[in-house]
């Protein structure tokens, strides 16, 4: 049985590359327990980049017509509200970074509260209401395709987008784990291209594929 093991990459390398590229000047696990929050809305009115394919299911489609939103200010709302978000117990400590989201002032020790993985060059928990870089990161990027889960592979979601992000000549890509409606991590390999992330995956089953009419 193949595990659901994301392929581990630097982000640093990214983020810089799309901050260098932003024109408004930003700079820009094991399966988590439960997901916070109910099926995503449909994203708001949009100019399309271009013309995309529909699934029919809802929460695909909102994450296409999301990242299709302009300008990139507009995508970037218009994305936010597809993150979900896990409970999780908090810590202090230093030697859990990775493990547990971190606690915050007048909270205590192994406290749940809301958090997201952000996956790059190691597990890294985020608290939920932290995650504008990660929102930016993917407004910047490009859809290829969204699968369901290989019935071999131990998913933590209903569907796995992938997108990527050029980085010179090379296609740097990321999963994105979807369930109930929300994406609910962040994976991301500085070295796989999407073909990598479907192969080691094990994922054919595509209810969308970049350029399908």
């Amino acid at each position: 049985m193949k595990r659901w093991v994301p392929l581990v990459g630097c982000i640093a390398l990214v983020v810089f590359a799309i901050a260098v590229a932003c024109n408004d000047g930003e700079t820009v696990i094991e399966s988590p327990p439960a997901v916070i929050g109910a099926t995503a809305t449909a994203a708001p009115s949009a100019t399309p980049r271009a013309a995309e394919a529909r699934t029919g299911i809802p929460e695909i489609d909102a994450l296409i017509d999301a990242l299709l939103v302009e300008p990139a200010r507009e995508r970037r709302q218009a994305l936010r509200p597809l993150f979900g978000s896990t409970q999780l117990t908090c810590s202090f400590r230093t030697d859990r970074v990775g493990q547990n989201p971190p606690c915050r002032i007048g909270e205590q020790e192994d406290q749940l509260v809301d958090a997201f993985e952000y996956d790059s060059c190691g597990a890294n928990l985020l608290r939920a209401d932290d995650i504008d870089d990660v929102v930016i990161l993917l407004a910047n990027a490009t859809l290829d395709a969204v699968y369901r889960p290989s019935a071999s592979a131990e998913g933590p979601g209903d569907y796995v987008a992938i997108i990527y992000h050029v980085i010179g000549s090379e296609r740097r890509a990321a999963q994105l784990p979807i369930r109930d409606g929300r994406i609910i991590a962040y994976l991301y390999s500085c070295t796989a291209t999407p073909e990598d992330f479907a192969a080691t995956l094990g994922l054919t089953d595509a209810v969308y594929r970049a350029g399908d009419e």
